[in-house]
């Protein structure tokens, strides 16, 4: 029970879990996900996919802790992919959020994507590149927007993310799609004294004049926040 503990404290808080369900059945299959025992995973489908007290599964928690052999053995067990935690997160979310690229990649694979990651197939896995580009080598749409209206390449420019611009952008993401505020893509990295973010954004035809939400343009944030490398 420690040792599962310690385990799950790897993860960020808003993917840690663990089971309370008295279950031996439970308790076992999550021990052998979250120790990475694939050895241990049962072979009977009707055990696979049992849920724990937060309706997580094995393969969740193999997801969030990045152990692709256990993950694969449940996929090559027939376990299904696309179940949702009471979070209404799924084991490839929490494989690419947590950039465990291995998993992501095996539960893709199975044909977790779009079930996985909504309808939209929305790009997640911000700041992990090796996800990023398994995602859209599958498929996932770069211009999809959340509930705010911010896209993923608002995210990875917002962050720092360089590699992932330049990712998103050679996949073919639009630069000037605003979120309900009006921000941009180009006015995140000029807040954020992001420069060579900001110029990836303009060769690839951002446009400066558009508003970049309550700072006005993009120009005119950078010049407020004092980031002489962006204004010039």
């Amino acid at each position: 029970m420690f040792r599962q503990r310690a385990l799950l404290a790897r993860a960020p808080a808003d993917y840690r879990f663990f089971t309370a369900d008295s279950s031996t059945s439970v308790h076992k299959l999550m021990s052998a996900a979250l120790t990475g025992n694939e050895a241990a995973t049962p072979s009977t489908p009707a055990a696979l996919d049992l849920q724990d007290g937060n309706s997580t599964t094995a393969q969740m928690a193999a997801a969030a802790l990045g152990h692709a052999a256990v993950a694969e053995a449940l996929i090559k067990a027939s376990s299904q992919c696309d179940l949702k935690n009471k979070n209404g997160t799924t084991a490839l979310m929490l494989a690419a959020d947590l950039g465990h690229a291995a998993v992501a990649e095996a539960l893709i694979k199975a044909g977790a994507l779009m079930a996985a990651i909504g309808g939209t197939g929305k790009v997640r896995g911000q700041g992990h590149a090796g996800v990023v580009d398994i995602l859209l080598a599958a498929g996932a749409k770069t211009d999809v927007q959340n509930e705010q209206g911010v896209t993923a390449l608002m995210l990875a420019a917002d962050s720092g993310h360089a590699a992932v611009v330049d990712m998103l952008l050679e996949a073919g993401a639009k630069t000037d799609v605003q979120e309900e505020s009006g921000g941009t893509a180009l006015g995140c990295a000029a807040v954020n004294g992001a420069a060579s973010i900001a110029e990836a954004l303009l060769k690839a035809g951002a446009d400066v004049d558009v508003a970049a939400g309550d700072c006005g343009t993009a120009l005119t944030a950078a010049a407020m926040q004092g980031h002489v490398a962006i204004v010039d």
